[in-house]
């Protein structure tokens, strides 16, 4: 599942499904995809978990909550995120996968099938991501739409030199996908311009827009058209 579709990147190109097709599309989706991912999540690894570890306890809480997804899709779920138990907690090659049994990604907690004993581990940590702002999946569409476009007309319309020289003539290109990444970073500047709170992450994790309809403003979106069209000029 991905957070937006081709169709919704031609409607941004102004292209038809013979010139853009699903196939090529969908690969620049899934890039367009792992670029957002990166405004929008911090990663950590081997992060801590607090709990005891004394073999009746399954219960651990993480230091951040609001538990990211990394797979694409528009829920959390047990592969977004990781849990390890260390026999030796100064040796990153005795960590072990443990089974994760329930969480809740809001407030970061943990539940793991089995509670692990002291003799055992002496540590146990988590490898996930989480959101720091408020996630509106109408925006995340919007921005995955217009990054996997300008993908598009980077590597499908325009692999030809910005200015190559023809005899006593300079050919220079315009660079319409200039466009594309400008509509791009302002839909990113919204995205991350809001707070978390619980209230409007539950509302992600639990009812998620994941088929909502990028929203673009019909002139301007017409205009950027026109602008992407290719100009070239000659100087003498």
């Amino acid at each position: 599942m991905t957070w937006t579709n081709p169709q919704n990147v031609r409607d941004l190109l102004g292209v038809d499904i013979d010139t853009a097709d699903d196939e090529i599309l969908e690969e620049f989706i899934e890039i367009a995809q792992d670029y957002v991912k990166q405004y929008i999540q911090i990663r950590v690894i081997d992060g801590s978990l607090s709990g005891n570890i004394d073999g009746s306890n399954t219960t651990f809480t993480t230091q951040y909550c609001f538990f990211a997804n990394v797979t694409g899709n528009t829920f959390i779920s047990t592969l977004d995120f990781t849990v390890y138990g260390w026999t030796d907690s100064d040796n990153p090659f005795t960590r072990v996968q443990l089974t994760v049994q329930n969480f809740d990604s809001l407030r970061g907690k943990i539940v793991l099938a089995t509670a692990p004993k002291s003799d055992t581990y002496e540590a146990i940590t988590i490898d996930y991501s989480y959101y720091t702002k408020a996630i509106d999946w109408r925006l995340l569409s919007l921005a995955t739409a217009w990054k996997a476009a300008e993908i598009w007309v980077k590597r499908e319309e325009f692999l030809v030199p910005e200015t190559w020289i023809m005899g006593s003539k300079r050919i220079i290109q315009r660079q319409p996908w200039k466009y594309f990444e400008i509509e791009f970073n302002r839909v990113m500047d919204k995205l991350r311009a809001l707070p978390m709170d619980k209230v409007a992450y539950a509302k992600l994790v639990f009812r998620p827009r994941g088929t909502a309809e990028p929203e673009v403003d019909t002139a301007a979106a017409e205009a950027m058209k026109t602008e992407t069209d290719v100009e070239a000029y000659t100087e003498e």
